[in-house]
């Protein structure tokens, strides 16, 4: 994804969800990307998850909702759970 994309991206999310903040926006677009590359969220958002931290969960729910359905069985995905529950209500 370019910085480009990235941007658009961003301003796209801000749209449709304006009540997210641009820390939890950034953390979104970071993990929507990582999801592209690796088989697994980066450990430091999966710990930084459990301090509740935004950054960490917009990565964390990010790469759930573009990993799939089957995301769900991954040992990680407990944390957001319920964050991803959420987003998924918003987006319909």
């Amino acid at each position: 994804m370019t910085n480009v994309e990235q941007e658009a991206a961003y301003q796209k999310l801000k749209l449709a969800h304006p009540h997210w903040t641009p820390r939890f926006l950034s953390g979104y677009i970071h993990g929507m990307m990582d999801e592209e590359v690796h088989r697994t969220p980066k450990r430091v958002y999966v710990d930084d998850a459990h301090l509740l931290d935004h950054y960490a969960l917009a990565y964390l729910t990010a790469f759930a909702i573009h990993r799939g359905e089957d995301v769900e069985q991954e040992k990680w995905f407990s944390y957001v759970g319920l964050l991803v529950a959420s987003v998924r209500e918003d987006r319909t």
